[in-house]
C-alpha cells in the first residue's frame, strides 16, 4: 500500500468503505472475523513476550541505575546491563 498525503485519506478510506460495503455481507463479515482473529492472536504473543522482558529489565544494574539516578536528580548512563 503507498503512502497518501494527509488529504487523500479521507477520500481513500471512504471509497475503500464504499467497496467493502457493496461486497457480499457474508464473505465481508467473515472475512473481518478472520483479521481480527488475527491480530488478536499476533497482540497476544507480542504483549505476553514484551512481559516477559520487561520482567527481565527489573533485575537488571541498568533498573538499579535508572531508580539511582531519580533519587540523586541525575542523567542515568546505561551500559545495557
Amino acid at each position: 500500500m503507498s503512502e497518501r498525503p494527509v488529504c487523500e485519506v479521507l477520500p481513500a478510506a471512504t471509497a475503500f468503505a464504499r467497496r467493502l460495503a457493496a461486497g457480499a455481507p457474508l464473505a465481508v463479515r467473515y472475512t473481518k472475523m478472520a483479521v481480527n482473529r488475527l491480530l488478536k492472536d499476533a497482540m497476544a504473543g507480542a504483549i505476553e513476550q514484551g512481559l516477559a522482558h520487561e520482567l527481565l529489565t527489573f533485575t537488571s544494574e541498568d533498573m538499579v541505575e535508572a531508580l539511582t539516578a531519580a533519587r540523586d536528580g541525575r542523567t542515568p548512563t546505561f551500559h545495557g546491563r
